[in-house]
């Protein structure tokens, strides 16, 4: 006979033979439970960031991945499901699953309104939804925690690489840049001038341009 027993179970034969002899006799069919493997709640990461994830509840472990270590560190680039199979000493097998959440990067943008002159204002804009921001540059800190879907910060000018890092509602950063030109002023000087009379001209000569503009209109 077939027999699938939930649990260790003794099973009687009564034999008769062909003059109606009977004798009976017993065995008992062994069953080992089957493990219960678990892995540990994981909590949701960011792309390009690695979980831990950790298995108990056997003797020997096979993760769908290819480990065979309780314990295993994945980088999944999406939210993944990974199944561990779980063999007891007695060689049970029983299987589980845990989903790695993986939470997505912003995809910032910086860019600005140069170029500039000496002095100036400068306007750096990041564009990222309803995240915020933080905005570093070549004196340093520039503006943080700013919200609001055009972003715009103003800074004194100076030239030079500024970065946005941008972190999203699911607590994720990813950074972009901008660079900053910003031109140095003309050293604009007039010739010396000499007295001259009621009447007289005078040929006035400014240097330091490329192009001029008098308060006469010249």
């Amino acid at each position: 006979i077939s027999v699938t027993p939930g649990a260790t179970t003794t099973y009687t034969a009564t034999i008769t033979s062909a003059v109606g002899c009977t004798s009976s006799t017993t065995a008992s069919q062994v069953v080992n439970p089957l493990p219960t493997p678990t892995i540990n709640p994981t909590t949701p990461i960011c792309a390009g960031s690695s979980a831990t994830l950790t298995a108990t509840g056997g003797g020997t472990y096979a993760w769908n991945t290819g480990a065979t270590t309780a314990t295993t560190t994945v980088t999944p680039g999406a939210t993944t499901t990974y199944t561990v199979t779980v063999t007891s000493a007695a060689g049970c097998t029983s299987s589980t699953t845990a989903t790695q959440v993986v939470n997505p990067l912003p995809t910032p943008t910086a860019n600005n309104t140069g170029p500039y002159c000496a002095g100036a204002t400068i306007q750096l804009n990041s564009s990222t939804g309803s995240a915020t921001d933080d905005w570093t540059g070549p004196g340093g800190y520039v503006q943080n925690n700013m919200q609001n879907p055009t972003r715009p910060t103003s800074t004194v000018a100076m030239s030079g690489v500024y970065t946005v890092t941008v972190t999203n509602a699911s607590g994720c950063s990813a950074t972009a840049t901008t660079t900053v030109v910003v031109n140095a002023l003309p050293t604009a000087s007039i010739n010396p001038t000499t007295p001259i009379c009621i009447g007289a001209s005078a040929t006035l000569t400014a240097t330091g341009g490329g192009t001029y503009a008098w308060n006469t209109g010249a």
